[in-house]
C-alpha cells in the first residue's frame, strides 16, 4: 500500500528587515508556504519555507525501465546484423580501379566574422530615479511597520553620487529627546545604508552609483555619514 503521507522540501531565505513582503510574495507564487519567521539580526530576517515534494508515480519508472531495455535490445540486434548484411568481396577480382589524383582544395577567402550572439549584455546605467526609489521604498516600508526611524524620514535627495537623508522627530510624532533615546544608531547613515548594504540584486545594482550617504536633521544638524568603503565593510562586500 502506497504511503499517502505528504513529503516536503524546505528552503531558508534571509532578507532585509522591512522587505519581507517582497520575498513572501515571490515564494508564495512559486508554491512555497512560510513555516518560520525569525529576526536573525538588527537588519535581517530569516524566513523558512516548505512545499510538498512531487512524487513520481511508480508506473513512470516501470515504463522508463521497459523503454531502456527495449533500446538495449535494439542496439544488440543492430550490432549483430550489421556485419552480415553486405556480401563478402569476390576472390576472383584481379584488378582494382586505378587511383585518381586528388586535386588540392580551392582556397577560399575568409568571410567577415559575424557578431557573436553570446556577447555580454551591458547593463543600462543606474538612473537617479532608481537610486531614490531604492531608498524611499525601504523607508516607506519601515514607516508602515511602525519603525520610528522610518517615519522620521522627511526627504531623500541624490546628487553627484551622494545620497542625503533628512530626519525629523516631529514627523514621527515624538520629541527630540524621545527620538535620541530610541535611536540605536550613533551614526544614522548605517540605518540609511540598509537597502544597498547586502549582496542582492538591488544592492549590487544601486551601490556602485553611491559614493556617500549623509544623514541630517531637519534643522541641518549632522547625524552621520558613511562612505562607499564603509558601506562595503558592513557585510564584507566586494564592490
Amino acid at each position: 500500500m502506497a504511503d499517502s503521507t505528504p513529503r516536503y522540501e524546505t528552503k531558508t531565505v534571509h532578507t532585509v528587515r522591512g522587505l519581507e513582503s517582497r520575498t513572501l510574495s515571490k515564494m508564495e507564487q512559486d508554491g512555497w508556504e512560510l513555516v518560520e519567521r525569525r529576526e536573525s539580526s538588527v537588519l535581517r530576517t530569516r524566513l523558512v519555507f516548505r512545499r510538498e515534494r512531487k512524487v513520481v508515480p511508480r508506473w513512470v519508472w516501470v515504463a522508463g525501465g521497459a523503454a531502456a531495455a527495449a533500446a538495449v535490445v535494439a542496439i544488440i540486434i543492430g550490432s549483430i546484423t550489421e556485419g552480415t548484411s553486405s556480401p563478402a568481396p569476390s576472390s576472383t577480382t584481379t584488378s582494382a580501379a586505378a587511383p585518381t589524383r586528388s586535386e588540392p582544395p580551392a582556397r577560399t577567402s575568409p568571410s567577415p566574422s559575424a557578431p557573436s550572439s553570446s556577447a555580454a549584455v551591458v547593463a543600462a546605467p543606474v538612473t537617479d530615479a532608481e537610486v531614490l526609489a531604492a531608498f524611499n521604498d525601504f523607508f516607506r516600508e519601515r514607516a508602515n511597520s511602525g519603525v520610528v526611524l522610518g517615519r522620521a524620514v522627511t526627504n531623500v535627495a541624490y546628487s553627484d553620487r551622494v545620497v542625503t537623508v533628512t530626519f525629523s522627530p516631529a514627523a514621527a510624532g515624538v520629541s527630540q529627546e524621545v527620538f535620541d533615546y530610541g535611536n540605536p544608531f550613533p551614526n544614522l547613515a548605517k540605518f540609511a545604508a540598509t537597502p544597498i548594504a547586502f549582496d542582492d540584486d538591488l544592492g549590487n545594482r544601486i551601490r556602485p552609483a553611491v559614493d556617500t550617504i549623509t544623514t541630517i536633521r531637519d534643522d541641518g544638524a549632522p547625524l552621520g555619514t558613511y562612505t562607499h568603503s564603509e558601506i562595503l565593510a558592513l557585510n564584507e562586500l566586494a564592490q
